[in-house]
């Protein structure tokens, strides 16, 4: 074989070695997903090092060094490993897989607790609403207490507003349901309707 047909050779098999390395990217399952991943990379660096740049008249040293970098490589992934295993066991199962796994039953919503909401609301609503719930005038957010048409909604409606955000004339609340819990905001609610909604 030519030298020209043999790069080519080689170029199309680094090729194929990077889909298939990509490929299983997509799919890794275990720790030997994972070493294989590794493997290739390290056939592809053989190639490129062996071939383009020609340092076959070395080949002692270039075994040698070949062969250290494939240990390290080997040392690397067995280290890896149990942290890799924890990261998989720890992953929830994905729906179509979980069809024989524990269901959890939802812990029951408990009515709004005032106590735990003003905690909510001193932590992450005081910040545009304030502490007198008059948003500086209503400035920076929903005017609790001189707007009465806020707290005049349903609590379905203001659980909505508070889990998905809202954008409104004055600007735009974000979604708090990445961040609190759906006890969280009805605890949250109930501290606003007691505490601004009589005045």
């Amino acid at each position: 074989m030519s030298h020209d047909k043999k790069y080519i050779v080689i170029w199309a098999a680094l090729l194929v070695a990077l889909f298939v390395s990509l490929g299983l990217g997509q799919f890794v399952g275990n720790a030997a997903v994972v070493g294989t991943i590794f493997v290739i990379a390290a056939v592809k660096a053989w190639l490129v090092v062996a071939e383009f740049m020609h340092l076959r008249l070395e080949a002692r040293w270039l075994q040698l060094v070949f062969a250290g970098a494939l240990a390290a490589i080997m040392a690397f992934v067995i280290g890896i490993t149990p942290d890799v295993a924890h990261h998989w066991s720890v992953i929830p199962p994905k729906p179509e897989a979980a069809a024989d796994a524990v269901v959890v039953a939802k812990k029951p919503l408990e009515p709004g607790n005032v106590e735990r909401g003003g905690k909510v609301y001193g932590t992450y609503c005081v910040g545009c609403h304030a502490v007198d719930g008059k948003a500086n005038g209503g400035t920076t957010g929903a005017n609790f207490v001189d707007d009465t048409t806020r707290l005049a909604k349903t609590d379905a409606e203001l659980l909505t507003s508070i889990a998905e955000g809202k954008t409104g004339t004055i600007g735009t609340m974000p979604p708090w349901k990445g961040a609190l819990t759906e006890q969280q905001r009805v605890d949250a609610l109930a501290y606003v309707r007691a505490t601004f909604g009589a005045k």
